[in-house]
């Protein structure tokens, strides 16, 4: 699953290089690695709250399972909305500030943007299914994301030049995160089935390999 998502994540730029200038492969990594910003974010806070989610659903607290990835979805589409609108509104500006012979560059941000914001949206419920150990998820999406994105770059590309390789990389982005999404359905159904925890089940503060505590004095 990791190689397939390494080589998902490198695949633009190879055919970036395989298909226009080199001159536009520069302008693409530029706004590449500005694109990559709203994920970076979303990374760690994705991750973070995964472990949690993952222990309500062993201890059988599909409540809590989905409160807690509610809030996370919830987060993360903030995270999306705000640095992708920062993206937009001043991302040519803070390009050419880093570097002024790239201010084409930003054209191509523009285009990564739809996919980029679709893509943190949804990178929790990319999470959620690994941390439960369903790992089907981690080879269906980068595997078909790769088909799409050769697919969609080798259509365009000739006909846009670089540009076409943005589009099939925003069009790729949003494809996984539908997949995403028919994957954490039928997760969510399934949360509502599992038996309601006993008032008596040890908290997530407790041990229950631990025997309870006794009074001495008794």
């Amino acid at each position: 699953p990791k190689t397939l998502g390494a080589v998902f994540e490198q695949m633009d730029m190879l055919l970036a290089g395989v298909l226009t200038t080199q001159v536009q492969v520069g302008l693409y990594g530029v706004a590449r690695r500005f694109a990559e910003f709203p994920s970076t974010l979303a990374s760690p806070i994705a991750h973070a709250v995964q472990t949690e989610c993952s222990t309500n659903w062993f201890r059988s607290d599909g409540e809590g399972f989905r409160r807690l990835a509610l809030r996370l979805c919830a987060t993360l589409i903030g995270v999306a909305l705000v640095t992708c609108l920062g993206l937009f509104l001043l991302g040519e500006h803070v390009i050419v500030l880093f570097d002024p012979e790239s201010g084409d560059a930003a054209a191509l941000l523009l285009l990564m943007l739809p996919g980029v914001f679709a893509s943190v949206a949804t990178s929790g419920l990319f999470v959620l299914p690994l941390g439960l150990g369903r790992i089907k998820l981690s080879l269906i999406a980068p595997g078909t994301a790769i088909v799409i994105q050769v697919v969609a770059a080798v259509l365009l590309a000739p006909g846009h030049g670089v540009a076409g390789v943005a589009w099939a990389r925003s069009a790729t982005l949003i494809a996984v995160g539908v997949i995403c999404v028919g994957f954490a359905i039928p997760l969510w159904r399934q949360s509502r089935r599992l038996p309601v925890p006993s008032r008596g089940s040890p908290t997530e503060n407790e041990d229950p390999r631990l025997p309870e505590p006794t009074d001495d004095a008794s």
